[in-house]
């Protein structure tokens, strides 16, 4: 399906090309669009991961051949500030 293209895509900071994390899952609305994605970030070993909910809206696409590139536009004060996602 539609998510299965994006899963485990490795999301960048656009302002630094820095892997920010990646996509754990994508949450589908009502209209079968990508309304959110969930981005898993850092961690090692399960220490200090979080997993950060990212309007798609926000998610810039870049489709070249197979390559995906997946990036946000976020300054390290709003990532951290985006919220966990804790919904499973």
């Amino acid at each position: 399906g539609l998510g299965d293209v994006y899963k485990r895509q490795e999301v960048l900071n656009r302002r630094d090309n820095t892997i920010i994390g990646k996509v754990d899952e994508l949450l589908i609305d009502r209209d079968g669009q990508i309304g959110a994605v969930i981005i898993s970030t850092g961690g090692i070993m399960g220490m200090g991961k979080r997993d950060l909910a990212i309007a798609w809206d926000q998610v810039q696409r870049k489709i070249d051949g197979e390559e995906i590139t997946l990036s946000v536009d976020f300054s390290d004060a709003s990532l951290a500030g985006a919220p966990d996602f804790a919904g499973k």
